[in-house]
């Protein structure tokens, strides 16, 4: 596989890749080659695809379109898909918005990517926003990308198995694995009821383990320990492991669950200076009037 950034932008590549000693060199370039990178034409024609699947499953019905979803990437991705599948704005409504009648209406939320789906069913829908969605006859979250994961935890919820989610929850989140806290997390994930929410998903990300060869697997392994020790040792990233890690990225943001020596400034290199990153990451919302444009190779490179 010839990877994007390598036709695009070489020297980008190897700027990145002079980071590495030589004997590590080979590896790092076969870790790129793992990427499922999302060029803006690529992220503008799936959405049209995605935008199929999703009328077939609400035919009939009166939707609402999320127009700022609550993650960062939401914004973006519902402008990509209303321009993309040339959908009225009038459609497209923030959470906050009043719609009438929500009891005869479905919501669409729009999303790029699900990792663990922790996120979204905890947090997002049976903590924060469970009575709002409840409010309407059916949620359907539609993403480009679902790692297995996450499409895993969403079939426990249409399957009514809350108290395996809710096992699986207390363990991710390193809550005390006692009888009221186990309660307490099924009563919270049964705030989502079993029929009315559906994941629909274009692309079903493996993890990156699954990707790769045995001994690709050891090779990749031991370069991430090696050079992404910071980010292991210091942070949220620590509990990522190469059955857990990401390969997917967009032009215009990529999750924070890839290998971190792909997107993380805040490594070091081994003679001190700050890492050059070969992916975007930010943390701040992704601007429509900067990234819904269309951009360059060049600018979706770096």
């Amino acid at each position: 596989m010839i990877f994007l950034f390598l036709l695009a932008l070489p020297f980008s590549c190897d700027l990145w890749l002079s980071q590495f000693e030589d004997q590590d060199q080979q590896t790092a370039t076969a870790l790129i080659d793992q990427i499922d990178y999302f060029s803006y034409e690529r992220v503008c024609e799936d959405l049209k695809t995605l935008h199929r699947n999703v009328t077939s499953k609400v035919e009939g019905h009166t939707v609402v379109y999320s127009r700022a979803y609550v993650a960062k990437s939401g914004d973006l991705i519902s402008y990509f898909y209303r321009t993309s599948n040339k959908i009225s704005s009038f459609l497209f409504k923030n959470l906050s918005d009043h719609v009438d009648d929500k009891s005869n209406k479905v919501l669409v939320l729009l999303e790029d990517y699900v990792g663990t789906g922790t996120q979204f069913l905890y947090r997002i829908y049976a903590k924060e926003n469970y009575e709002l969605f409840n409010q309407y006859k059916k949620v359907y979250l539609a993403t480009l990308v679902a790692n297995t994961s996450s499409i895993r935890k969403f079939d426990l919820i249409r399957s009514g198995q809350y108290e395996l989610l809710a096992d699986e929850f207390i363990s991710f989140l390193d809550r005390p694995k006692d009888e009221e806290t186990r309660n307490n997390m099924i009563k919270m994930l049964k705030r989502i009821p079993s029929g009315k929410f559906e994941l629909i998903y274009l692309h079903e990300e493996k993890p990156l383990s699954d990707t790769l060869d045995p001994s690709e697997h050891l090779k990749i392994s031991a370069l991430i320990d090696k050079y992404g020790k910071y980010s292991m040792e210091t942070n949220f990233f620590k509990g990522l492991t190469m059955d857990s890690y990401s390969h997917t990225a967009f032009f215009y943001n990529c999750p924070n669950n890839l290998p971190a020596i792909l997107w993380d400034s805040n490594l070091k290199q081994f003679n001190g200076q700050s890492w050059m990153p070969l992916l975007k990451r930010t943390e701040e919302d992704v601007s429509i009037n900067e990234r819904a444009q269309n951009p360059s190779i060049e600018k979706q490179v770096r």
